[in-house]
C-alpha cells in the first residue's frame, strides 16, 4: 500500500467518523429542543430553601449508539486529539441524562400516588442543568466536527 493511499484512507475514515458523530449530536440537539418534541418534555415544581422553581427535562432517552461503537472499536482515535476529550465530556453527560431519567422512572414506579418522590428532585435538577449545558456545547462541537468532514473536492482527484 502506498503512503498516499494509506493517508487518503485514514483521512476518509476521519471524515466518516466526524460526520457520523455530527449527525448523532444533531439528533441530540433536536431532541433537546422543546419545539420539536413538546410532548416529550416534563417538568416538576420544586420548593427550594429560598424559592420555588420549575425544573424542565427531556423525558426521552438520548441516543449515543454511534459514539459507543467508536469507543468499542477504537475509531475514536480517528478524531483529532483536541476533539476527543470534549467529545467524551458531552457523551458522558448524555449517558448520565439517560441514567438519571431511568432512576426517576424507577422511583415513580415504586411509589403510590402522583407526588414526585423527594429524592428524585436532585435528578430533575441535574437534568435541567445538564440539558442547558448540552444545548450550549453541542453546537460548538458540531462546528468543530464539520471542519473535519468538509473537504476540498480537489483532494479526491
Amino acid at each position: 500500500m502506498s503512503a498516499y493511499k494509506h493517508f487518503k484512507d485514514k483521512n476518509n475514515e476521519r471524515r466518516r467518523a466526524s460526520y457520523n458523530l455530527y449527525l448523532e449530536l444533531g439528533d441530540t440537539l433536536r431532541s433537546l429542543d422543546y419545539d420539536n418534541f413538546p410532548e416529550e418534555f416534563g417538568y416538576v415544581d420544586v420548593q427550594d430553601r429560598e424559592e420555588r422553581k420549575t425544573l424542565y427535562f427531556m423525558s426521552k432517552i438520548l441516543n449515543h449508539d454511534f459514539y459507543d461503537s467508536m469507543i468499542s472499536s477504537g475509531q475514536i482515535n480517528f478524531l483529532a486529539p483536541d476533539l476527543q476529550q470534549p467529545m467524551q465530556n458531552i457523551f458522558k453527560r448524555i449517558k448520565m441524562h439517560n441514567e438519571f431519567l431511568a432512576a426517576v422512572r424507577r422511583m415513580h414506579d415504586q411509589q403510590t400516588g402522583d407526588a414526585v418522590p423527594e429524592q428524585a428532585y436532585q435528578y430533575y435538577a441535574w437534568m435541567d442543568e445538564n440539558e442547558v449545558y448540552l444545548s450550549r456545547k453541542i453546537p460548538d462541537m458540531m462546528k468543530k466536527l464539520q471542519k473535519h468532514f468538509k473537504f476540498d473536492r480537489r483532494e479526491e482527484a
